[in-house]
């Protein structure tokens, strides 16, 4: 028995994954007064259409996103790529007119200075003053 199924075929658990779990005949739904709800022959003609750009959802909404109830987002990769932006950096927000906000790198004082007295001192010289401390 097992061998004369198509256990391969995974097309209907790909379908089923995504929502769809069967064809119906009937091509009209009506309500209990008899007027049509749902007719499904009045998109017949998406059939032989080709779609157009517009339908490609993934091509429409390429680096939209949606802000969540606590003002969060998130930036599509390519964006934060072409921003050269990375993982860890921290950025500053700035309202640029309406619907428009600029993101831009926080300026680092302290990364910006470090290292800029390297050689001003002894090896051991503030070693020396910390000692002092104590």
């Amino acid at each position: 028995m097992a061998a004369s199924l198509p256990v391969h075929d995974t097309q209907d658990f790909d379908d089923a994954r995504r929502g769809f779990v069967g064809r119906s005949e009937q091509r009209q739904i009506t309500a209990d007064d008899g007027r049509v709800v749902w007719d499904l022959d009045a998109y017949d003609f998406l059939r032989d259409a080709e779609a157009p750009e517009t339908a490609n959802v993934k091509q429409r909404r390429r680096g939209a996103t949606t802000i969540s109830a606590k003002n969060q987002i998130t930036i599509p990769a390519e964006a934060l790529r072409n921003a050269g932006l990375e993982v860890g950096d921290r950025v500053v927000a700035h309202a640029d007119g309406s619907g428009r906000v600029i993101l831009e790198r926080e300026h680092d004082v302290v990364a910006e200075f470090a290292g800029a007295l390297t050689g001003a001192y002894r090896a051991d010289e503030l070693d020396e003053l910390r000692s002092e401390w104590d």
